[in-house]
This record gives structure tokens, sequence and C-alpha cells, in this order.
């Protein structure tokens, strides 16, 4: 019986192809700072074990899951478990693509299980916010805390959604799809930096629940999630309308 081959952290780091490290540093900034590092050193255990990048992806929508059923215990310290479950579950949305990338295992069911696993995360993560913010009394939402929590992901998926479209039949390319051989201005990176602040929610609910706070967290995500769905749509008019 041949066994498994091994690999290292440096094996996985070596994977993530150039191209791959400039999408994701120019749109999830804060991914490929925090959770892109951590999931190299923990991608190698997932391969010793034979995990397949479908079996991480599912492993991540248990995570996610979990997010949601902390939130609905309604617990004094529910908010950690929230956190800690969404970290995890970030973790792992970025270990089941190394692993892909090391085994050569993709595929585009498996893409597509990524895909519905990582979409349902921010309905069940909005959702825990607004639960935890009900069990705290709704502090300035009231009673409409998970009213206003669910209307989040509606934006970001129709943002999404519109934005895939635009691609699709129009040709619309992401705001950094190749790496610029010149320098970036303070305005780009500026943008760059923006782009992927939803990788730093589950930060917020843990500081936020830690001060007593969540219902501003919930707010100031509304106030961001609001302010990219009008840019994003705004760029896309602006350009398709000049066509």
């Amino acid at each position: 019986m041949t066994a498994a081959p091994q690999y290292s952290a440096d094996d996985v780091r070596r994977s993530f192809h150039e191209e791959k490290k400039w999408e994701e540093m120019s749109g999830e900034l804060p991914a490929w700072l925090i959770f892109r590092p951590l999931s190299f050193l923990v991608t190698p255990l997932f391969l010793r074990l034979g995990w397949s990048p479908v079996a991480v992806s599912g492993l991540s929508g248990v995570s996610a899951l979990a997010m949601l059923g902390s939130a609905l215990t309604g617990a004094p310290h529910a908010y950690l478990a929230v956190a800690a479950f969404g970290f995890l579950h970030q973790l792992l949305d970025c270990v089941d693509g190394n692993v892909a990338r090391v085994t050569g295992r993709t595929s585009q069911y498996g893409q597509f299980v990524d895909l519905l696993i990582g979409q349902s995360y921010y309905v069940l993560l909005f959702a825990s916010i607004g639960l935890l913010v009900e069990s705290e009394g709704g502090g300035m939402l009231g009673d409409r805390a998970l009213v206003f929590a669910l209307v989040l992901p509606a934006l970001v998926l129709l943002n999404r959604v519109c934005r895939n479209y635009a691609q699709l039949h129009f040709e619309k390319r992401q705001m950094m799809d190749d790496r610029p051989e010149e320098s970036l201005g303070f305005g780009r990176w500026l943008l760059i930096a923006l782009a992927g602040l939803e990788n730093l929610y589950v930060f917020a609910v843990a500081i936020g629940g830690a001060f007593g706070v969540l219902d501003a967290v919930l707010v100031g995500i509304g106030v961001y999630v609001l302010a990219v769905f009008v840019y994003v749509e705004f760029e896309l008019l602006a350009e398709l309308r000049g066509r």
C-alpha cells in the first residue's frame, strides 16, 4: 500500500500562485493578512488525514451553522462562540482551497459546494449578530435587530448577482483582475483596504460583545454593506451606460 504524500506548510505556500495571491490581496486584504497565513500552517494536518476539499468545505459549513446555534442559546457570552465559529469558518474556507491546489483535486462540484457554503455563511453570520443584539435588548435597533440584520445579506447577495451578471454578459472585469505594472496610487490602495472588511466582522463581534455595543457593531456593518452596494452598483451602471 502506497503511503500518502506528506506535505509541509512550505509546499502549501508554494501552491498559492501569484495570480491567486494578487486576487486575494486586491479583493480580500484582511483575509490575505490574517486567515491565509494561518491556513498554510493548518492545511498539512488535513492533508495528512486525507481530507478532500469538499470535506473541508463541509466542516466550514458546520462551523457556520454552529454560529447560529450559539446565538440561539442566548447565553451571556454567546458572542464569543459566534466569533470563534466564524473565525474557524473563514480559516477553513482558506484551507479547502489550499487542499484543492496542492492535491489537484479541483472540480466544478467542489467549487459549487464552496460557493454555496460561502454565501450561506453571511446569512448565518448576520442572523447570529441580530439574535445576539436582540438577546441584549436590541439597543438602538429595538426589536427590529434581526430584521435589520437579515436585510444585509440580501444586499450582499444582490450585489454579487449584479456584478457576476455584468461580468458574464458585458465582459465587465473585476476592479483589480491583474497586477498592474505601475505602482498604485493612494486612492486605489484605499479601495483595496476597504474592499475586504467583511473578513473582520468576527473580530468586531468579539470586541462589540465584550464592550456591550453589539447594536453599534451591527449598525456599522449595515452602513458598510450599504456603502459597498451603492458604490458597486453605481460603478456598474456608469460603465454600462457609457457603452
